[in-house]
């Protein structure tokens, strides 16, 4: 939908993940330790969204963050949220571990928006209809292909290293959403 422009010029994307961690895991755990775990949720899964972030618009980074110790007394705050920009779009980034658990990303365009929630899977697509009083809204959820992205990508491995080519997962962009990470807490603490 991205590559076809059927949202329209991307103007902003809200990305939400968040679980109740926080509550339920004891206070010695891994994540609440500041030398395993130095950005709380945005290292443990907050990660894999801006991952997300980079592969679908590309370079990203943080303009501005607040970050608190909300209600867990551990090393590392429980709560973040970051404004910034990933390929010059608007971007607010809630991480937590301490409200219900949501995963899930919102693209605004000119032309329509695009909800998607993980857990359970959900693709909705809101439409900009400037001739009507309603903006029709289309659930996609049942086009979502069934796929086993782990078996996936080691194809697409093993094809890359015989055809001489960068395969389409890769550390490099790990390493890229890492950098973003540390970014952010940088500019919280």
């Amino acid at each position: 939908m991205l590559e076809q422009k059927a949202l329209g010029r991307i103007v902003s994307i809200t990305v939400t993940c968040q679980h109740t961690g926080g509550l339920a895991f004891n206070h010695d755990n891994w994540r609440f330790q500041k030398e395993t775990n130095p950005g709380g949720p945005l290292f443990q899964c907050g990660i894999h969204k801006i991952d997300i972030l980079l592969y679908l618009f590309g370079k990203g980074h943080w303009k501005s963050g607040y970050v608190q110790r909300q209600i867990t007394e551990t090393q590392t705050e429980d709560s973040y949220v970051l404004l910034g920009d990933f390929d010059n779009i608007q971007t607010t980034f809630h991480s937590s571990y301490v409200s219900c658990y949501r995963q899930a990303m919102e693209i605004y365009g000119t032309e329509g928006n695009l909800v998607i929630e993980e857990h359970p899977d959900r693709l909705i697509h809101k439409e900009t209809n400037l001739n009507a009083r309603r903006e029709p809204t289309i659930n996609l959820t049942g086009c979502i292909p069934k796929s086993d992205a782990e078996k996936n990508s080691l194809i697409d491995f093993s094809r890359a290293v015989r055809e001489q080519r960068q395969p389409l997962v890769n550390g490099r962009n790990g390493l890229e959403a890492l950098e973003i990470v540390f970014e952010a807490v940088k500019i919280c603490l």
